[in-house]
């Protein structure tokens, strides 16, 4: 590709998502720049480069936003990639974590909170409540990482005071955690008044000077915002002293030793109320047992996830401190776009994307991560270019799904499982049990805050926080949407809409709710002429903007990891941001979708497979044929369940694997079946690990909380005996029969899937590997190392071919294993997106009528702008097109289906695929389907008027 082609606007045409660690680095990037112009990207699109926690997998730990991450190399080495990348005409897009940072001894700013407590510089970066309502005094920070009760931790010698040449720190296990500068004072005290002997005069009286300024300093727990300053510089003071005094006397030094020593002796600290007990007592944070966490936690975290805490990014001076190395990267133009992680997690949405578009400048490519309902729509107004692709995903899937089939596959899998819940139903009992399992401390918090708003008011009954935890138990549980946009005690409708939607919901769900309760947060929510009397706007508006950040994450976890592993008929439309329960795209449905993007957001991210989707693209594509055969699906799962019953074991009263396990084994084992026997060793452990995730993720039988080994052992015992290759197997020879067949179905679907992708309104994103064959599960399954070498090799094969014929594109089709077919559409059609930017950044997206005998197995539409014209012409629901094994092209598939074209569209296309050439006369308006697909089962074309 000419380099002229490229977009040096720094606008992508297409982008390909790289994820970094210590394996796959800056140099390796580089490495891959000539590939990846050769394919056709326009951005690599990095997961996150700041600097994160050693060892960190997915950056997304981030201990050190003003920094690059050490583990990727050096900051010449990005420079590097950075260069390689304009000297092609390509350009970065980074992704940014502003929403959290992990709660680790790592971070410099976190570790300064946990030795200062709420006088350290960075207490207000984090989202911490230091002061609960019924106390005058700020609390201390709760840190869940003890391994048991901090009363047994303490008892068993889990704990100790050390020194080093940074001076004293609390050890548990592999944790330094520091010690409070007042603290120390108990220290020295010990060390004055049982191992002086060996002192000096001097030294003695330096001691005691140390302990004077130790009392002098006010408490952490009291001192308000004027006095940390003058806190923070005394005891950095007194901690520079230490050292010194350690530095220069070894009777010091060993005193401290031998107080140390007693601190962690039976007889001196380890005992409640002994010298270790109390030193831990005074500090800034308090030690709890890990599964205590949830219900004690006095910060926002990620999810439910401890050691990421929230940061409070709506502080100008935090956005200026975590946004400083993006804003300078951007300034030097080192990046030319960033993609939002978690922008739902954020206070106010809106107001950050406004002050981060003031810094940015108005043509900076911006993208959040953002998981849109069936019907829900992104917030106009917001001042970035789109999503990062789900809904477009879901959207795309949903035309390959057979609404009759799907009805049937999910009576079959009510009837083997027992249960005729939907899957609104299964999400909502998902959502009720996160919120108890996982988020009961962010439920209790929520309640107090509606109690306090109660008790403002002049009302004559004011609801008990028991009470107000149900009623937001229901409601939230019940809330359509990830989250609402309330800005203060602003609603828009669509927020009206939904808040509404869950109060009824709510309601009907549970008639029992208590009036008042429910009457009260009615108003707070969607008041309808009726507004809360409160006498603090403030008060208020804080309750709705913290309700706001917690409905995302309890949907994540109630929904995402739980209901989609829970209502599995067809695995495949388990997506995130899916609803299996409207999970259809009709072809009017797609259509009406991409007419609308390209009217509102044109350069959204249209994903297919991402970092954190529950299966790859192609294993989408592989399962969706099964709602065109539910019939066929019924026959062999039922003779499969016979022919492995005898392999489950019985664990207390299940037998193991569950039938629910059973089914979405099944299901899985056809979707990622390798296509290289080679592969099989390894694909038995990804098999393995995955029904043991997705066990605990249901949370039945086994969970992450309550892991039952037994649970699991079982699982992976029944996973060896039916994939092992015995004579006395029937399943696995059955099985292959079916998933030879589903795997061609599939092949089609993805090269169905890939052709929308890269031609529909957005811009296409290729996540790692994807431009061949990837059969991958969730993470850590989806991030595992991309042979590259191997994809380099290929696409150069395919460089290497003159201008395909025929023959080539007949070779294709049969070698369709080796993913070389999916790779050269991948590249044919991003060559044709940088040599027509324009067509496909700002031309209409009008579709295609098709008629005739197959008109409902045709996708097709048009693109155009001003005299440039093309067409897209994919098949779907492929089962009942051809015999097994026989792409669908030509006269014996599409018989008299034909394509009606819009006034005005030319008479002369060309096939960017094929090569062959299409004429019409004047008077035509129809393109036969047979002659477009004549040498491939996917047709992209070409005109000009």
């Amino acid at each position: 590709m000419d380099l002229d082609l490229m977009d040096l606007s720094g606008k992508p045409s297409a982008t390909y998502r790289l994820q970094f660690n210590s394996g796959f680095t800056f140099r390796d990037a580089r490495v891959l720049v000539p590939y990846l112009h050769q394919l056709g990207v326009s951005h690599v699109y990095a997961s996150p480069i700041f600097k994160a926690r050693k060892g960190s997998t997915h950056g997304y730990d981030v201990i050190d936003p003003t920094q690059l991450n050490p583990e990727l190399g050096t900051t010449s080495d990005f420079l590097e990639l950075v260069g390689a990348l304009k000297s092609r005409g390509m350009g970065l897009i980074i992704d940014i974590v502003p929403n959290h940072m992990a709660a680790s001894l790592e971070n410099p700013w976190w570790r300064d909170v946990l030795e200062n407590g709420p006088t350290s510089r960075y207490a207000s970066f984090f989202d911490i409540h230091w002061q609960e309502a019924e106390r005058t005094e700020a609390s201390p920070l709760i840190l869940p990482i003890l391994g048991r009760t901090y009363e047994d931790a303490l008892a068993s010698h889990e704990f100790s005071l050390d020194l080093d040449n940074d001076g004293f720190h609390i050890s548990y296990l592999d944790r330094q955690l520091p010690v409070e500068a007042r603290a120390h004072g108990l220290i020295f005290e010990q060390c004055l008044s049982s191992h002086s002997a060996g002192l000096s005069p001097e030294e003695t009286a330096g001691l005691r000077r140390l302990v004077s300024r130790t009392r002098r300093l006010s408490p952490w727990q009291t001192t308000g915002p004027r006095g940390s300053h003058g806190r923070r510089s005394a005891a950095s003071r007194i901690k520079e002293d230490i050292l010194v005094l350690v530095a220069s006397s070894l009777s010091v030094d060993s005193a401290f030793r031998e107080a140390a020593h007693v601190f962690n002796s039976d007889t001196g600290g380890l005992t409640t109320g002994g010298l270790l007990d109390r030193l831990l007592a005074q500090q800034p944070y308090q030690l709890t047992y890990w599964r205590d966490g949830s219900r004690t936690l006095n910060y926002r975290r990620f999810f439910d996830i401890n050691d990421l805490a929230g940061i409070r990014v709506e502080d100008p001076v935090v956005f200026e401190e975590t946004h400083s190395l993006i804003f300078e990267m951007a300034a030097q133009g080192q990046i030319s776009g960033i993609r939002i992680d978690h922008i739902d997690g954020l206070k106010h949405p809106a107001a950050y994307l406004r002050r981060l578009r003031r810094h940015l400048g108005a043509e900076f490519y911006a993208s959040v991560e953002k998981i849109l309902a069936h019907d829900e729509r992104l917030t106009e107004g917001w001042p970035i270019q789109g999503t990062t692709g789900y809904e477009f995903m879901n959207r795309t899937n949903g035309l390959f799904v057979d609404p009759g089939g799907l009805e049937k596959l999910t009576c079959h899998y009510r009837e083997v499982v027992g249960s005729e819940k939907s899957f609104h139903d299964v999400a909502y009992e998902g959502k009720k049990s996160a919120a108890r399992r996982l988020f009961p401390g962010e439920l209790n918090r929520l309640a107090k805050a509606l109690v306090k708003l109660s008790d403002d008011t002049d009302s004559v009954e004011h609801p008990t926080v028991q009470q107000f935890e149900q009623v937001l138990l229901e409601v939230t549980s019940c809330l359509p949407v990830y989250r609402t946009y309330f800005a203060g005690v602003r609603r828009t409708p669509e927020d009206l809409k939904w808040t509404r939607a869950a109060l009824g919901e709510a309601v009907r769900r549970s008639p029992d709710l208590d009036p008042p309760a429910m009457d009260f947060l009615r108003r707070v929510l969607a008041p309808n002429g009726q507004e809360v009397p409160v006498k603090s706007q403030d008060a208020l508006s804080e309750f709705v903007s913290r309700w706001q950040q917690f409905t995302g994450p309890l949907t994540a976890k109630g929904v995402e990891d739980t209901a989609l592993y829970v209502h599995t008929p067809l695995s495949s439309v388990n997506e995130v941001g899916s609803d299996p329960g409207h999970c259809l795209t009709p072809l009017e449905g797609f259509h009406g979708f991409c007419q609308e993007r390209q009217a509102s957001w044109p350069m959204s991210m249209s994903a297919t497979s991402t970092h954190d989707t529950k299966r790859s693209e192609d294993v989408r594509a592989r399962l969706n044929p099964l709602s065109e055969v539910p019939d066929l699906w019924r026959q062999h799962f039922q003779r499969w369940t016979g022919f492995n019953l005898g392999k489950k074991e019985r664990v207390q009263s299940l037998l193991v694997p569950t039938v629910r396990e059973e089914w979405l084994l099944y299901q899985t084992l056809l979707g990622v079946w390798p296509l290289n026997d080679g592969d099989l060793p390894e694909f038995k452990t990804r098999i393995k690990e995955y029904t043991v995730k997705a066990a605990r993720e249901s949370n039945t039988g086994t969970s992450w909380l309550e892991p039952d080994a037994e649970h699991e052992a079982a699982l992976h015992a029944f996973v060896d005996s039916i994939l092992s290759e015995t004579n006395d197997n029937r399943f696995l020879p059955d099985f292959l029969d079916l998933q030879r067949r589903v795997v061609f179905w599939g092949f089609l679907n993805s090269l169905s899937q890939v052709v929308l992708k890269l031609t529909a309104p957005g811009v296409p994103d290729i996540y790692q590997g994807t431009e061949t064959w990837d059969f991958s599960l969730v993470d850590p399954d989806n991030r595992r190392a991309v042979d590259f070498e191997y994809k380099k090799r290929l696409l150069a094969d395919l460089y290497a071919q003159e201008s395909p014929g025929h023959n080539t594109l007949r070779g294709l089709l049969a070698g369709w294993q080796d993913g070389l077919i999916k790779l050269f559409v991948t590249s044919k059609a991003l060559a044709f997106r940088n040599e027509h930017r324009t067509l496909f950044s700002q031309g209409s997206y009008t579709p295609i009528n098709t008629q005739g005998t197959k008109s409902e197995n045709i996708c097709a539409f048009v693109r155009q702008h001003d005299r440039d014209w093309s067409i897209t012409v994919v098949p779907r629901l492929v089962t009942e097109l051809n015999p097994d094994g026989v792409a669908p092209t030509g006269e014996d598939t599409w018989m008299d289906t034909q394509l009606r074209l819009p006034d005005g569209a030319p008479t002369e296309w060309l096939d960017v695929f094929s090569g062959a050439k299409i004429h019409l006369t004047d008077s035509e308006q129809e393109l036969r389907a047979a002659n477009v697909l004549q040498h491939l089962p996917i047709a992209l074309l070409h005109g000009e008027i």
